[in-house]
């Protein structure tokens, strides 16, 4: 099986150059043998984790080479990925949960009693958190037994787990964000008055952002307490920061990628070639891995 890095040509990458600000470059460009279905980051690693609408999975190293490669009879349509890279959580079909490890073998799999929204894998990949479209979630250990359960008002359809704290945030697609302890607990619950397109934590939690599209990135503290709002020239639909508040990436559905200060500063500011699909952060905020429905995925860094 030959596996290989995309060519880069200069003709194919003169959105980069056609920004404003400190723009970044592409540090690999690599493409999916079919449109990208989703893809994640582990934060310690920098490692890739991606799928494709022809059931492929791949796991991507910090040069951009595929280390491994496996195939499933359905499409992956959400992965997860463990931040010290060890373990792959993968959705397939409306309520299939598998669990992998590096190597892309499978380690269990289980049918879950509705379709399946969002799925977080804590940083150690011990615990894999899933909710439903019936607004039950459900918490696993990697042993693939069942650690907790709670139930929300609105499914929850963003999940995300903190890094020094045995906690997890969820938001439903519109109308509330909640914290949740590992044990199931709901910390606090907060309404939300915009539809959200995506959610970033720092490890902390101290951070909170939700792409709210036109309302642009609405800020909440680790308490739950809103931090403000900051505004886009645009349709925020996506949103990623790194794993201390260092920078804030943003995409909008107009075709343009934003790197802000944790003050909300422009850093830089990009055209991008094709609408975005999946947006993911460095733990370092140095760089942004975006990936585009064509299946083109990019690390693009600040030197």
């Amino acid at each position: 099986m030959a596996l290989w890095i995309a060519i880069v040509t200069q003709e194919n990458m003169n959105w980069l150059q056609e920004g404003q600000g400190r723009l970044p470059v592409c540090l690999w460009s690599f493409t999916t043998d079919a449109p990208l279905a989703d893809l994640k980051l582990a934060r310690e690693t920098g490692e890739v984790v991606a799928s494709d609408h022809s059931g492929g999975i791949y796991l991507i190293d910090i040069e951009g080479r595929v280390r491994a490669l496996t195939r499933l009879g359905q499409v992956a349509r959400e992965v997860a990925f463990a931040d010290n890279g060890a373990t792959i959580a993968a959705v397939s079909g409306p309520s299939s949960l598998s669990l992998m490890n590096r190597k892309l073998s499978f380690q269990w799999t289980r049918q879950l009693p509705d379709s399946i929204l969002a799925t977080a894998l804590a940083p150690y990949g011990e615990h894999v958190a899933v909710s439903l479209t019936d607004g039950m979630n459900a918490i696993y250990t990697l042993g693939n037994k069942k650690h907790a359960t709670f139930q929300t008002p609105r499914p929850l359809k963003h999940l995300a787990f903190l890094g020094t704290e045995t906690a997890l945030i969820g938001a439903a697609e519109y109308g509330l964000i909640s914290k949740i302890r590992l044990d199931g607990q709901i910390l606090w619950s907060e309404s939300l008055w915009s539809t959200v397109g995506g959610l970033a934590v720092t490890g902390n939690g101290e951070s909170i952002l939700l792409a709210g599209y036109m309302h642009g990135l609405q800020m909440f503290g680790n308490d739950g307490s809103s931090a403000g709002t900051l505004m886009l020239d645009g349709t925020a639909s996506h949103v990623g920061q790194s794993f201390h508040q260092h920078r804030i990436y943003s995409a909008t559905l107009e075709q343009h990628l934003a790197c802000l200060s944790k003050a909300g500063d422009l850093v830089y500011l990009l055209g991008l070639p094709e609408p975005l699909h999946r947006l993911q952060v460095t733990a370092m905020g140095d760089a942004v891995i975006v990936g585009f429905p064509s299946g083109r995925i990019m690390k693009l860094a600040m030197l």
